[in-house]
């Protein structure tokens, strides 16, 4: 078992910006202390979030409107709810998840719930109508959403970003507002309609998330780091090849498309048979971005807490309820009062 996290890959990085942050260095190692607990607890929390009745209900109106033919034409997509219950119902639809359990036989699903493999599907997002196509099977980690312009891969995603913030002026943080905007409004926000990928950004997500519950609760903090400016969307959207092999890369997920090896995850949990490394490099993706996410509320106008001793307490005792309620938040909205 994994029971002391060993930090290869990013151990540079973190040690690096330790020297010059020493805060930084202590929430990691406090982290690092709960060993595999923060894994699983991360999990969990995406689970949770993944089987409420509301996201189910969202789920299954997707499948009821696969049943009676749509998305089979562009004309006439599935349409899909903003807000977090919209969001997660279409994490729920593509992890197959009708009992609020991943399912693994296809062919015992109820009808309407998995497309085939090499189906072709049209979504509704804000901002459009996205093109979707299953690859060699009707798993999740086969799903292809389809970029105008470019093949989707993360490399692709990152350069049209780069491409588009030099034209428009727009910065990172621009870019991840207006994607939480968009899925909680269901519109693009004033500025981006010329962004017509956008849209496919948005329903990118909810397929992460549904490859990996671990995501519903990376990719929602990871989204609010980079609104907050702590994060570069170079950063939020991975690179091509071994994320955690450049400097300071955290992948949109910890398994995230073929680029950024995505088998990791899904062989660890099935069968437990991925490389050490390759489950190394994704849990030392997960650490860095928690060690982020707390270290950022330690350097805002109201500090989470105030001294070490606190923050021991909130990562010893605390941070499952904090997790889970930040990404409450930022999927419902800050607001919500869910």
């Amino acid at each position: 078992g994994l029971t002391r996290l060993e930090i290869v890959g990013s151990g540079r990085n973190v040690s690096i910006r330790a020297t010059v942050n020493p805060s930084l260095d202590l929430v990691t190692k406090l982290l690092m202390e709960l060993g595999p607990t923060l894994f699983k607890m991360i999990r969990e929390i995406g689970r949770t979030m993944l089987s409420r009745p509301e996201a189910k209900a969202a789920m299954e109106r997707i499948v009821e409107q696969r049943l009676k033919g749509k998305g089979k034409f562009k004309e006439e997509p599935i349409a899909t709810e903003p807000g977090g219950a919209g969001a997660l119902g279409q994490a729920a639809d593509v992890a197959k998840f009708p009992s609020g359990k991943e399912a693994k036989d296809i062919s015992s699903l109820p009808p309407g719930t998995a497309r085939p493999a090499r189906a072709a599907e049209y979504i509704e997002e804000p901002g459009g109508v996205v093109t979707e196509r299953q690859g060699r099977s009707a798993h999740p980690g086969h799903i292809e959403t389809k970029y105008a312009g470019h093949s989707g891969s993360y490399a692709d995603i990152r350069a049209e970003l780069d491409a588009y913030k030099i034209a428009t002026g727009k910065s990172d943080a621009d870019i991840a507002k207006a994607m939480i905007s968009a899925q909680q409004t269901g519109t693009v926000p004033p500025g981006f309609e010329d962004f017509p990928n956008l849209k496919s950004l948005i329903r990118h997500e909810k397929v992460e998330m549904g490859r990996s519950s671990a995501h519903v609760v990376t990719g929602t903090l990871a989204r609010e780091l980079t609104a907050e400016g702590h994060m570069t969307t170079g950063e939020l959207f991975g690179a091509k090849g071994s994320t955690m092999e450049r400097s300071g890369a955290v992948a949109i997920s910890s398994q995230a498309a073929e680029d950024v090896g995505a088998g990791a995850e899904r062989k660890y949990a099935a069968s437990r048979s991925a490389t050490k490394a390759e489950v190394q490099q994704m849990l030392n993706t997960e650490l860095e971005l928690m060690s982020r996410y707390i270290f950022s509320k330690l350097q805002c106008d109201k500090p989470l807490v105030r001294d070490a001793a606190q923050l021991e307490k909130l990562i010893k005792k605390e941070l499952h309820d904090y997790i889970a309620d930040m990404v409450d938040k930022g999927l419902f909205g800050f607001g919500s009062g869910h």
